[in-house]
């Protein structure tokens, strides 16, 4: 983490320092930066949230917009749904969005101690291991100290996870059956199998038409015989399974094709090298 930090750019340090002149009254920023229903945060946990906030939408876009020659700082994403949508900067979009999330975060947060639900080990453990690579001295010069680095850590990265699973995994307050799981796929997914075949050949040229009359043929046949067994899962398996072995056949004999030819093609270099006979002169008496 502490390796993660050093690698901030001017950027991040603009868009704090941007921030704090935002909160500053006078010389100094306030103790509090913002109030959401009766939770305070201080200044330093608002910009750990940023700092946190801006290291995810600049590790994941950073390095594809340079290999398109952009610069990610002059961007301007869509913030927002429909008619709501308006175009922001990267610096005022990673401020708006660090608000709103700080606002679901909290109602996450106020959930879980309703419902009586904590962080799990596994989160714990990597709390604990994140809290092993960060300082003050590493911090500090951001606004915040490790402490309100892992707080907003926790409330930003961890919570809603472990709320989901604390809730309806198994030993759940409200824990979510195997055959519910699967009741909600088959009434909201559909999963599909299917057969194909290249209509192009090895060297990637379009197949003729007579031979892709033969594939379609073949396709026909498989759907025929799928049909005539019963249209069930296990019935289309066998079909697959079916087509599977033709096709690896029919690669097979033309492996075999190409070889014989081969073969065929050097037999014939062969024999017009033995028979070449040296040229020969005729000379008719007078």
């Amino acid at each position: 983490m502490t390796g993660m930090i050093k690698k901030l750019t001017a950027g991040a340090l603009a868009l704090i320092v941007t921030v704090g002149l935002m909160l500053l009254p006078g010389c100094s920023l306030p103790e509090l930066a913002m109030n959401i229903d009766d939770v305070s945060y201080t200044s330093g946990e608002y910009l750990a949230a940023l700092f946190l906030t801006y290291d995810r939408y600049y590790s994941e876009n950073v390095y594809t917009y340079s290999m398109y020659g952009m610069d990610f700082w002059e961007q301007e994403w869509e913030y927002g749904e429909d008619d709501d949508a308006v175009k922001l900067s990267i610096n005022e979009y990673i401020k708006q969005h660090t608000i709103d999330e700080l606002i679901r975060q909290t109602a996450v947060k106020k959930m879980m101690e309703d419902e009586q639900v904590t962080l799990s080990e596994e989160s714990l453990k990597n709390l604990e291991e994140i809290g092993k690579t960060v300082n003050d001295s590493s911090t500090l010069r951001f606004g915040f100290n490790r402490n309100s680095y892992l707080k907003m850590y926790e409330l930003l990265r961890m919570n809603e996870v472990d709320l989901l699973f604390g809730l309806y995994d198994k030993g759940g307050k409200r824990a979510v059956s195997e055959d519910e799981i699967l009741k909600y796929y088959e009434d909201n997914y559909y999963s599909y199998k299917l057969i194909e075949r290249p209509l192009f050949d090895g060297d990637n040229a379009d197949l003729g038409a007579e031979e892709k009359a033969e594939v379609l043929d073949k396709l026909n046949g498989y759907l025929d015989a799928f049909n005539e067994t019963g249209k069930t899962t296990k019935d289309f398996d066998a079909i697959i399974d079916r087509a599977k072995a033709d096709y690896e056949a029919e690669q097979e004999a033309d492996d075999d094709h190409d070889h014989d030819h081969d073969d065929d093609d050097q037999d014939d270099d062969d024999t017009a090298a033995g028979t070449t006979a040296e040229p020969t002169t005729t000379t008719t008496a007078e």
